[in-house]
């Protein structure tokens, strides 16, 4: 488990991008550590523990893979896009944004670079599936009312079709251990377009298909930026889409024509508030790639415990980029006084970034065994999270009996106590001593699962 003390943005030195249209091609250089540099137009790879070439065709898939998107598609790409490939037996295969200009990708061993066939990972499929991902997050912005298929679907189209542009660029050779990777995008899903019984996502590709092919493969990223600037409610998103999307010209026809489209994205790719909530208690564990991350601000150790003057305790916190879930819930701490014989509960309570509320669970003090401060467990239910959020746990404290959280004073100014009825007091010289497991599903990493 990886465990995150702050807000979690990669760092990275400054490289210099070529002109547009110049190759920029260095030999690998390697650093005190031993992590090898590559370098192209608009690429960065950063490398350890795999062979050369190995990283070469990756540096080459997602320097093409990053002009399609941006020349083709209008994707907002970031002025240089760092990939981090790192090759060790503890890692989990994986590939994650790590922020708006960083992409992890991990193996476990070198198997996992042997074609899909042999290693069941996918690095070129992969590689340009999260790429799309990037490109969309950055184009679009927060969007909470997007489908899980709808998001899905889109990157599934951008990869298969990119895979298609890499056989015309590459051939086989793309690929040290050459193979026939084309079959595997672009002509695989259209012979699926067109089938009612594929799978949501499947679906959702098809619609976005439909827009490309009823404009041009660029009316894509201009409609993300157009809802981007748009102002979209959660309860009635469908409405503030379609406006700004027919405000974006004033010709009658092409209005008309992407009315027509938009009445078949609706159903399947904008969710409202209710039917997220009702599609994401169905969560459960099984469905998380077991690769949790832990978000926190203590050093581990106490340097106080003391009381919520008012409400509960109230931490707020910042996942990184990608879509992430609530596992569990820790606080140190220690329980005083005597529970009453009908015993009592406390509440923890998760909010977004302007208070408004994502879930909420009771929870009894039996929970909270032994004596002396000490760190405590909470399972919670699987909980999809906004990127910023607010977590409070209100032990209803009073004299005779409740918690005494623990604070840490090495780091400070995320940390309150209060509640919206009675206000919020900030802690100015510590923060509480709370932290918050997450996770992704494990269907999200495309190096391993494909919407099909």
């Amino acid at each position: 488990m990886i465990s995150i003390m702050a807000t979690p943005l990669l760092d990275h030195p400054a490289f210099s991008a070529p002109r547009r249209g110049e190759q920029k091609v260095i030999e690998p250089t390697a650093d005190a550590s031993g992590v090898r540099l590559i370098e192209r137009e608009y690429i960065s790879v950063r490398y350890s523990g795999l062979p050369t070439d190995y990283a070469e065709a990756i540096a080459n898939v997602a320097n093409a893979t990053f002009d399609f998107y941006r020349s083709a598609y209008r994707f907002d790409m970031p002025d240089r896009l760092f990939i981090e490939a790192d090759l060790a037996e503890d890692n989990p295969t994986s590939i994650w944004i790590a922020d708006d200009h960083t992409i992890q990708l991990r193996y476990g061993s070198e198997r996992d670079l042997a074609p899909p066939n042999r290693s069941r990972v996918d690095t070129i499929y992969g590689l340009t599936y999260r790429m799309a991902d990037l490109g969309r997050e950055r184009t679009l912005g927060e969007a909470p009312w997007l489908t899980d298929s709808a998001a899905r679907g889109l990157s599934h189209l951008l990869a298969c079709r990119m895979i298609d542009r890499l056989h015309v660029l590459y051939g086989r050779t793309l690929w040290p251990q050459a193979y026939d990777y084309v079959e595997s995008g672009w002509p695989e899903l259209r012979d699926k377009l067109d089938h009612r019984n594929e799978p949501d996502a499947i679906r959702a590709s098809a619609v976005w298909h439909a827009l490309e092919s009823e404009f041009e493969s660029g009316a894509i990223g201009d409609t993300l930026a157009t809802w981007r600037r748009a102002a979209i409610s959660g309860g009635r998103p469908a409405d503030a889409l379609l406006a700004a999307l027919a405000g974006r010209t004033v010709d009658s026809h092409k209005r008309s024509k992407l009315r027509r489209w938009f009445r078949e994205f609706e159903p399947l790719c904008v969710w409202t508030d209710g039917k997220r909530a009702k599609f994401e208690r169905s969560f459960n564990t099984g469905q998380l790639a077991r690769n949790a991350q832990l978000l926190r601000y203590d050093d581990d150790k106490s340097d106080r415990e003391q009381v919520a003057a008012t409400g509960g305790h109230i931490t707020t916190f910042q996942t990184p980029p990608d879509q992430w879930y609530l596992k569990e819930l820790r606080f140190h701490g220690e329980q005083f006084g005597a529970l009453p014989r009908n015993g009592k509960d406390f509440v923890i309570s998760i909010y977004d970034e302007k208070f408004k509320i994502v879930a909420s669970w009771r929870k009894p003090f039996g929970l909270l065994r032994g004596s002396g401060p000490q760190w405590h467990r909470v399972r919670l239910p699987v909980t999809r999270l906004p990127e910023k959020f607010v977590v409070l746990i209100d032990f209803g404290s009073t004299k005779n009996v409740g918690v005494r959280l623990s604070a840490d004073t090495s780091t400070k100014g995320h940390s309150a106590s209060g509640d919206l009825r009675r206000g919020v007091t900030p802690l100015t010289d510590a923060d509480w001593m709370i932290q918050v497991e997450i996770d992704r599903k494990k269907d999200d990493n495309p190096l391993k699962y494909r919407p099909d």
